[in-house]
């Protein structure tokens, strides 16, 4: 199989999906993620878990990161010097997903 794709249109694929999901993989080449790239770093979390669990199946795994625009790289900067749930973080992480105009 050349290439397949699929989106779990999550952060973290499912437990329970993690026994079909190999098996399905497991004439792909290579299997690319890609997933969001949050302020808090959630997506990178999740796509690193996958690749780790992929490896372990012997699946080629690449994961691919979508750059962060100005004000993303600058609440991220920020959201490193604030406690983790604050009232501050919260709206940081808030307003960072609004789009810029």
């Amino acid at each position: 199989m050349d290439s397949q794709s699929f989106s779990p249109v999550t952060v973290q694929i499912r437990e329970a999906d993690w026994d079909r999901l190999p098996p399905k993989l497991a004439g792909v080449k290579t299997v690319f993620i890609c997933q969001d790239n949050e302020i808090s770093e959630a997506g990178m979390q999740g796509a690193l878990k996958t690749a780790l669990i992929l490896a372990e199946h012997g699946i080629a795994t690449r994961v691919a990161i979508s750059p962060l625009g100005e004000k993303q790289r600058a609440a991220r900067d920020k959201l490193a010097d604030l406690p983790a749930g604050s009232a501050a973080a919260e709206t940081l992480l808030a307003d960072a997903k609004k789009k810029s105009m």
